[in-house]
C-alpha cells in the first residue's frame, strides 16, 4: 500500500467513524429519552394525572434536537480547544516544548533522531514536546497535517530508552504521521468527548453529592436544599451513568476497532524504516518491565488513548477495550524468540535529572560539489512509489545529508530569526555562480543573525533538508516578523524570475518559488491566513488550467527538451488530456495561485499529478541531482513528502 492509498484509507476511516458515531448518538438518545419517559410516567402515576404523554415520537424528535445541541456544544468546545493542532494537543496533556538548543544528552539525542528521520522522509521536522510529569514510557504524534505536527515523548521514555529504542519509537510515530492518522485521531478526541460527557456528567453529579472532607457542605443532604435534594441529584447522576455507559462502551469499541490495526501497521513500517527490530522491540520490552508501564497520569488520557505509542491507561475494562494490541504480541511480531520475560527497570530519574551533559557540536565541512554524481539513472515509478515510504536506505542517506550541513547552519535554523534568514538566503542563491544567475544580496542583515557564507554553497539536496529543519522554528515568529518574512519571500521569487531572464521561472527560479510556497503553506494556517481553496479536488481535468501551467513550467525548467518533457507528462495523464498543447509561459503569480489550488488535491488525484510531474522531469530516463531536488521541492510546495531519491549512478 503506497502513500496515496494510505491517505485515502485514512479518509475512509474518518467517514466510517462518523457513521458509527451517528449510530452511537441514536442509541444514547434513545436511552436518555427512555429515562425521561420513565420519570414522566412515575409522575403521572404518583399524581394521578389523566393526560398520558408516555413515548411521544414528536417529543422524541425535539428531544433528539436538544441532545444534538448538547453534544455539539461539548464537541465544539473540545475542537475549539484543539483548533491549534498538534501544539494544542500537547499543551492539553501538559507537554512542554523542547528547546532546539541546549538540554541534556538525551534531549539532544532525541533532536538528532527526529532530524534524521524528518530528512529521510522528506517532511518538515515536527516540534518536539516532553511530558515532564509523565514517568511512564510513551510517545505520540498529533496535528491536523504536516504543517502543525508535533512529536511528544514522556520523561519516562527519555530516561529509560537508549538511542536505538528511541529511534524505534519515533519511527513508529512517523508512520502514523505519514499514514494520515493524525487528523482522524484529533477528530476522535473531539467526538468521543461528546459521548463520554454524558457518562462524565453523571459521575460529576454523584461526586458532588458526596463532597469531600475539605468541603462538607457539598456532601449529601447539605448542598442541594436538604437531604432529599441530595438524594434526587444522586439518583439522577446514577441514572446518567447507567444510560451513558452503553454509549461509553460503544465509543470505546469504535475507538479500539479503528486503532488496533493501525498500530500493527505502524510497527511494520517502523521496522522497514530502521531495519533494526531490536530497537522497537526493546522499547516495548522496557514498557512491559517498567513498573509504570506506559501509563499517562492525566484526566484526558482515556479520550486521547488512541494517539499514544502504547496504552496509557490501566484497568480491567481498559485491557478489554484497549486501543493497542497486547505488548507481548507486538514484541513477538518483531522478535519471534521472545519468551515473555521483561527486563527489570530501576528508577534512576532523580540521579539523571541532576546531571546536565552538554553535547559538543562538531562542524563537518561540506564536500566539494565535484564529488557529487553527475547523472543518476532512475525508474520513474520508483520515485512515485518512494513518496511517504519509510526505508532504512533513506535513513542512512539522511545522515549523510545532515553531515554535509555545517553545524553552524544547523544551529542557526533552531532559532526563529536564524531560520528566517537561512530560508531567504537559500531562496536567493543556488549554490554560488550557476544557472540561477542571481547575485547574492549582502546587506549584512543575514550575517547579523548567524548565517555564514557556507549557506550559499550547499548542494540542493542539503538545501532542501535545511529548509525542512528550519520550518518548525518559524512557527515561533511574531505575527509582525512573519508578515515581513512573507514580503521578503515574495521579493525573492520575483528576483529569481528576473534572474532567469524571462516571465516564467528558470530551473533555479522555480526551485526558489517552490521553497517560498512551501514556507508560506506551512505557516499561513498557523498565523490565521489562508492560501487558496480548502475543498478537495478529485479530478485533474476539472483543474486543467492549473495543472497545465505547473507541468508546463516544470517542462521548461528541467534540463530536457521542453516538447519531449511535455509529451512525457501528458503520457501519464488520462487519455482525454493527452492532446493538449504546451501552454504559454505565465508569470510567477499565476504559478503560485495554481499551487494554492492544487494543494487541495485528493490523495488519488495527487498521485496522478505527481506521476505526470516525474515523467516530465525524467523524460529521457535520467534524472540529474539538480532535477531530483527540483521535483522534491515541487512536491513539497504541494504538501507531498518526497524523500531523498536513492538511485544508481550512471556509468
Amino acid at each position: 500500500m503506497d502513500f496515496f492509498e494510505r491517505q485515502a484509507q485514512a479518509r475512509r476511516r474518518t467517514a466510517l467513524f462518523l457513521v458509527l458515531y451517528g449510530a452511537i448518538f441514536v442509541v444514547v438518545a434513545l436511552a436518555l429519552f427512555l429515562l425521561v419517559n420513565v420519570v414522566v410516567y412515575v409522575c403521572e402515576f404518583a399524581f394521578s394525572l389523566d393526560e398520558r404523554v408516555f413515548w411521544n415520537w414528536g417529543v422524541f424528535g425535539w428531544f433528539c434536537l436538544g441532545f444534538a445541541g448538547f453534544i455539539g456544544i461539548t464537541v465544539g468546545s473540545r475542537f475549539f480547544q484543539l483548533r491549534g493542532g498538534g501544539p494544542a494537543v500537547a499543551e492539553m496533556l501538559r507537554g512542554e516544548r523542547l528547546a532546539e538548543t541546549g538540554g541534556d544528552l538525551r534531549e539532544r539525542q532525541l533532536h538528532n533522531v527526529v532530524e534524521e528521520m524528518a530528512v529521510a522522509a522528506g517532511i518538515p521536522k515536527p516540534d518536539i514536546y516532553v511530558f515532564e510529569r509523565e514517568l511512564g514510557i510513551n510517545s505520540l504524534v498529533a496535528g491536523f497535517g504536516l504543517d502543525d505536527a508535533i512529536l511528544g515523548v514522556t520523561r519516562g521514555a527519555l530516561e529509560h530508552l537508549d538511542r536505538d529504542e528511541i529511534q524505534g519509537a519515533v519511527a513508529h510515530e512517523f508512520s502514523h504521521l505519514l499514514n494520515g492518522d493524525m487528523r482522524l485521531n484529533l477528530w476522535m478526541i473531539c467526538m468521543l468527548h461528546g459521548i463520554f460527557s454524558v457518562h462524565e456528567l453523571g459521575l460529576d453529579a454523584v461526586r458532588s453529592t458526596w463532597g469531600d472532607e475539605r468541603d462538607p457542605a457539598g456532601s449529601l443532604g447539605h448542598g442541594y436544599s436538604g437531604f432529599y435534594g441530595g438524594v434526587f441529584v444522586f439518583v439522577m447522576g446514577m441514572a446518567l451513568i447507567a444510560i451513558g455507559y452503553p454509549g461509553y462502551v460503544l465509543a470505546r469499541i469504535v475507538q479500539c476497532a479503528l486503532s488496533r490495526q493501525r498500530e500493527h501497521l505502524a510497527d511494520a513500517a517502523a521496522l522497514q524504516f530502521t531495519r533494526y527490530p531490536h530497537g522497537l522491540a526493546g522499547a516495548l520490552k522496557k514498557v512491559g518491565g517498567w513498573s509504570r508501564g506506559g501509563r499517562i497520569d492525566h484526566p484526558l488520557a482515556e479520550e486521547a488513548g488512541h494517539v499514544f505509542f502504547v496504552d496509557g491507561i490501566s484497568g480491567t475494562l481498559e485491557r478489554i477495550f484497549s486501543t493497542h494490541p497486547p505488548i507481548v504480541s507486538r514484541i513477538r511480531s518483531l522478535d519471534p524468540s521472545f519468551d515473555g520475560g521483561f527486563p527489570v527497570i530501576l528508577d534512576e530519574r532523580a540521579r539523571r535529572r541532576s546531571q546536565v551533559i552538554r553535547v559538543p557540536e562538531i562542524d563537518i565541512p561540506a564536500p566539494s560539489r565535484e564529488l557529487l554524481p553527475l547523472l543518476e539513472r532512475v525508474q520513474v515509478q520508483a520515485i512515485v512509489a518512494a513518496i511517504g515510504q519509510l526505508e532504512a536506505s533513506r535513513l542512512e542517506r539522511s545522515r549523510t545529508i545532515l553531515e554535509r550541513i555545517p553545524a553552524s547552519l544547523r544551529q542557526s535554523v533552531r532559532q526563529p530569526e536564524g531560520a528566517a534568514a537561512v530560508v531567504l538566503e537559500l531562496m536567493q542563491s543556488d549554490g554560488g555562480p550557476g544557472p540561477s544567475g542571481l547575485a547574492p544580496e549582502s546587506d549584512g542583515r543575514n550575517d547579523a543573525v548567524g548565517v555564514p557564507e557556507s549557506c550559499r554553497t550547499l548542494d540542493r539536496e542539503s538545501r532542501l533538508a535545511l529548509v525542512e529543519l528550519a520550518l518548525p522554528a518559524l512557527h515561533h515568529l511574531s505575527p509582525g516578523a512573519y508578515t515581513a518574512l512573507r514580503a521578503k519571500v515574495d521579493r525573492r521569487i520575483s528576483d529569481g524570475v528576473e534572474g532567469g531572464g524571462s516571465s516564467t521561472p528558470s530551473g533555479a527560479g522555480l526551485y526558489a518559488l517552490c521553497i517560498g510556497q512551501t514556507v508560506i503553506h506551512f505557516l499561513d494556517r498557523h498565523f490565521g491566513r489562508t492560501s487558496g481553496p480548502t475543498r478537495q479536488i478529485y479530478s485533474i481535468g476539472s483543474q486543467w488550467d492549473e495543472v497545465s501551467v505547473l507541468l508546463g513550467a516544470l517542462a521548461r525548467a528541467g534540463e530536457k527538451d521542453t516538447d519531449l518533457a511535455w509529451r512525457a507528462a501528458l503520457s501519464a495523464l488520462p487519455v482525454n488530456l493527452r492532446n493538449n498543447p504546451l501552454p504559454a509561459p505565465v508569470p510567477p503569480g499565476e504559478l503560485r495561485r495554481a499551487m494554492d489550488t492544487l494543494h487541495c488535491l485528493s490523495p488519488g488525484t495527487l498521485r496522478r499529478f505527481m506521476n505526470a510531474a516525474v515523467h516530465c522531469v525524467a523524460s529521457d530516463g535520467r534524472v540529474s541531482p539538480g532535477e531530483a531536488e527540483l521535483i522534491r521541492a515541487f512536491a513539497a510546495a504541494l504538501g507531498c513528502p518526497v524523500p531523498p531519491v536513492v538511485a544508481k549512478v550512471r556509468t
